[in-house]
């Protein structure tokens, strides 16, 4: 529901248990009213979802920009069951052409931009808006907007939102980020995304130590854009990725062998 108004309690909520439906309502830029007028009290009490940081347009510097605002705004972005924090629409696999005619889809960024927005949404859990036609679905729209895998894990209430946990140093400063959500009430199975924001492929690492597990756990790790088991691995799990691009995987620890 969109209902500007700058009394919550007269405007919005009158309108909404007017109707004969279920009405999600949504704040924007809430964080920041809510914040000023009462610090202490969650958005989550006056809305289902709330926006906490700029608009998302269809442009890297603009994902980017909202990646970075997710990171720093850690404390607004809370969420839970009925009211979750919101990082805007995405434009996964372009916004409609002007003028119409010239296609359903007029991509502003690469698919490694669309699939980098798409996994860090879903490691954040904000709800997932898409603005883009649906009835023309694309590769990477069939790809990000279908993943059963991840979609059922950004669903899961069973752990609270992730976010950025770690920076990996490389060649070009702070470009080498590490997101994850732990999956599992017990922190043993881990969703990670390694995302490289930078103008060049880089290898990035996710150390055990980041996810609060021993150095020598061994963790089964899982493809979740390609769908496929990898090798296991021991201490940290590396992965080249290339620019304005993501790899995203569940790392599950593995039960440790009987003697």
């Amino acid at each position: 529901m969109w209902y500007q108004t700058d009394n919550y309690a007269t405007g919005v909520l009158p309108a909404a248990l007017a109707g004969a439906c279920l009405v999600p309502l949504s704040l924007c830029a809430s964080w920041f009213r809510t914040t000023l007028i009462s610090p202490h009290v969650s958005p989550r009490r006056y809305a289902n979802s709330w926006r906490f940081c700029e608009d998302h347009h269809d442009e890297w510097k603009s994902t980017a920009e909202a990646m970075d605002c997710r990171a720093l705004l850690v404390g607004e972005a809370t969420g839970g069951p009925g009211g979750w924090a919101y990082m805007d629409g995405l434009s996964t696999g372009g916004m409609g052409c002007s003028p119409f005619s010239k296609g359903a889809h007029c991509p502003g960024q690469t698919e490694g931009e669309y699939k980098t927005a798409f996994v860090l949404w879903s490691v954040a859990q904000s709800p997932i808006v898409v603005t883009t036609d649906v009835r023309n679905m694309t590769a990477i729209m069939t790809q990000a907007l279908l993943n059963a895998e991840l979609l059922a894990i950004h669903q899961s209430t069973a752990t609270a939102p992730g976010g950025k946990i770690a920076t990996w140093e490389c060649s070009e400063p702070l470009a080498c980020q590490v997101w994850g959500r732990p999956v599992s009430a017990d922190g043993s199975e881990w969703l990670v995304a390694l995302a490289n924001t930078g103008s060049k492929a880089h290898k990035i690492t996710v150390e055990w130590k980041a996810l609060g597990w021993q150095l020598a756990a061994e963790a089964s790790v899982r493809d979740l854009w390609n769908h496929i088991d990898l090798p296991t691995v021991a201490g940290s799990l590396e992965r080249e990725v290339p620019s304005h691009d993501v790899f995203v995987a569940r790392l599950s620890l593995a039960k440790p062998r009987r003697a």
